[in-house]
């Protein structure tokens, strides 16, 4: 698929340069005149790659500008001299396809196009993958000069620019953190020469920046001044210290090693870099965006190599939208890993008005796991972080029917074993099961050891209430594996459970972090209380579901598969110009409200329409129950 403008329609350009990854000049500037018609700007007085003013012998050469706004359709001034057209611009934009020469363009290039420009109440925008910024005119005396402001004080069509000081209500979320953070990096490489230094004073300005987020988003009436550009360097010293000592002391007890309250660089380079990150929100910014930065971020802070924690964010927010958390439920996570799930909870809530906050859990037996888990937690924008080291097994008698839903990517594989006989004894699936007249029983016999995941998925079941919901990905051989160890733990589950939903995933999905085996998302309910035989259930129907991609690849490092054009290759975009992910959920969890599991599990639609489109595949439970293996393997049971 190629380019769509909104003015010129189908064009004949790549949206991305030949890494297909880097955005072209021409997908920046569809991006800016999309941000301009938001702004209620007239799409008729569009005009794209405009001359200013002719020069030289014959008027040979000229200055061009990529975008001009007039006060009337652009079709009004055909043929009408240039001179003449001029007093109709109402606005001039500069597009780059990054920020490499951002000060020579603002100043050769924006600049001299509205010194062109007779109207003093004319705008001139620079645009590229970083920076967005806005420049008007303001009458000093007798002359009339250029200010700078950000983009996102741009008034809409007709109306005059009054303030130019950034309100919280004015932050858009950042199209790409890393690469903002990465063009930090590049200027504060100019006094701070030490890698691991500079990356401590990424953290100091990324904890400021959050705090003065979450301060205004509490109060978004007041002007987020914190980043406001003041008039000496020495006060932007002040104020950003005084404001850095506050977030420190907020978030700091949360960090795993101390945080200097005051900035080891200049006031000159603070204000250059209040100019990149004032006009960007970071809490509302994409969990796939947060997610790239934090890896970024947490590799070059501290070393930590986040690739073992992975989960792709599909299949994360897959799992959450599931299970459909409510207001004022408590939601778990036993082997939080870096939170992902947690992080997935809070924005669901967030996204749906409610905060979470204060009804958000986890736990890792890894201290490391607990600090990445932390710091994540914290630039998501929880400033609770309810986050223990603790081993969740150890512990599954005490929180015991405590949670509402519980979602877990336990560690599991046939390796990953747990052998401790004063844990075992905990659990029913720490127990050799017999078959005893025709059905599983268990008995007093501890096991020399159980795989870990096994625990984990009984441990869930448990720590839910009532009607509670789980969500845990587990490997296929325990929903289709007719050894005896897997046939009990199927059995126990069918004795506590309803299955909800069974969705497989490719094969891989889970290789970074040392599961090379084939998983499912399995969704559960608990039952009000545990049958004597799995043979007891009452009829009902489940969900079974296929995906074939996730969206990532995760062989040799996480990175992103895009849809490509089955016949040439190229990579798809959608109407907005942004490339499509090649994963299939959404038509999984399509699949998945409109089938005839929602009947038996109402809470699956509460506070969402059913998508349109036929029925959903769901296979009664009597299907399983009469296989002797009670066999609940997604790919035996897909209509695929």
């Amino acid at each position: 698929m190629k380019l769509y403008c909104p003015i010129r329609g189908q064009l004949k350009v790549s949206p991305k340069a030949k890494d297909q990854l880097t955005p072209t000049e021409e997908k920046l500037r569809i991006d800016c005149i999309r941000f301009l018609l938001k702004k209620k700007y007239p799409k008729p007085n569009f005009k794209v790659e405009t001359v200013l003013l002719r020069f030289g012998h014959g008027g040979r050469n000229s200055f061009r500008t990529d975008l001009v706004i007039f006060d009337c359709a652009a079709s009004e001034l055909q043929g009408v001299p240039i001179e003449k057209a001029k007093e109709h611009i109402v606005l001039v934009a500069e597009i780059k396809r990054d920020n490499t020469d951002a000060t020579e363009a603002k100043q050769m290039q924006v600049e001299p196009a509205m010194a062109f420009l007779p109207d003093s109440s004319a705008v001139g925008i620079y645009w590229d993958d970083i920076e967005q910024r806005l420049f008007y005119f303001v009458q000093e005396g007798h002359k009339r000069r250029i200010k700078e402001a950000p983009i996102n004080k741009l008034p809409d069509y007709g109306n005059e620019l009054h303030s130019t000081v950034l309100s919280f209500a004015d932050l858009q979320p950042a199209r790409n953190l890393l690469k903002l953070f990465r063009q930090i990096e590049d200027i504060l490489h100019t006094q701070v020469v030490d890698k691991s230094k500079r990356f401590v004073v990424l953290l100091q300005l990324l904890l400021l920046k959050l705090y003065d987020e979450q301060t205004h988003e509490i109060t978004p009436i007041r002007v987020a001044s914190t980043f406001r550009i003041l008039a000496t360097e020495a006060t932007v010293r002040a104020r950003m210290d005084a404001v850095l000592a506050k977030a420190v002391k907020f978030y700091g007890k949360y960090l795993p090693e101390k945080v200097e309250s005051e900035f080891a660089i200049d006031g000159s380079l603070l204000r250059r870099v209040s100019k990149l990150l004032a006009p960007v929100n970071v809490l509302k910014s994409r969990h796939d965006v947060i997610q790239d930065f934090y890896m970024y971020f947490a590799k070059g802070l501290y070393k930590w190599e986040l690739a073992q924690y992975f989960t792709p964010t599909e299949v994360v927010d897959c799992v959450v939208d599931v299970l459909n958390p409510q207001q004022a439920e408590h939601v778990k996570d036993p082997a939080c890993g870096s939170a992902d799930f947690l992080i997935s909870a809070f924005r669901f809530a967030a996204e749906h008005h409610w905060s979470a906050a204060h009804s958000i859990w986890g736990a890792d037996n890894s201290s490391q796991a607990v600090q990445v888990s932390i710091l994540n937690m914290v630039l998501n924008g929880d400033g609770k972080s309810n986050i223990k080291l603790e081993d969740s097994l150890e512990h599954v008698k005490r929180d015991e029917a405590k949670y509402d839903v519980l979602l877990c990517n336990p560690p599991f594989g046939t390796r990953i074993r747990e052998a401790r006989a004063a844990v075992l004894s905990n659990f029913d699936l720490g127990y050799e099961w017999v078959e005893n007249e025709a059905r599983l029983e268990r008995t007093d016999d501890i096991l020399a050891s159980q795989e870990t995941g096994i625990l984990f998925a009984e441990l869930c079941v448990r720590q839910v209430a009532a009607g509670g919901r789980v969500g845990i990905v587990v490997p296929n051989g325990y929903l289709g594996n007719r050894s005896a160890r897997y046939m009990a733990f199927r059995e126990w589950l069918l004795r506590h459970t309803r299955v909800v939903s069974v969705i497989s995933l490719p094969r891989f999905t889970f290789k970074k972090s040392g599961a090379d085996v084939s998983a499912s998302l399995l969704f559960l309910e608990r039952l009000p209380a545990p049958l004597a035989d799995s043979q007891e259930v009452e009829p009902y129907e489940f969900h079974v579901g296929m995906v074939t991609s996730v969206g990532w690849t995760v062989v040799k490092r996480p990175e992103r598969i895009y849809a490509r054009d089955e016949e040439t290759g190229a990579i798809l975009f959608d109407q907005n110009n942004e490339p499509v992910v090649d994963a299939d959920f959404k038509a999984v969890l399509d699949d998945l409200f409109r089938s005839p599991a929602t009947n038996h599990f109402p809470w699956l639609l509460k506070g969402r329409a059913v998508p349109n489109g036929e029925v959903g595949w769901s296979v009664p439970i009597a299907v399983p129950l009469s296989d002797p293996g009670l066999v609940l393997d997604p790919k035996r049971l897909n209509e695929r």
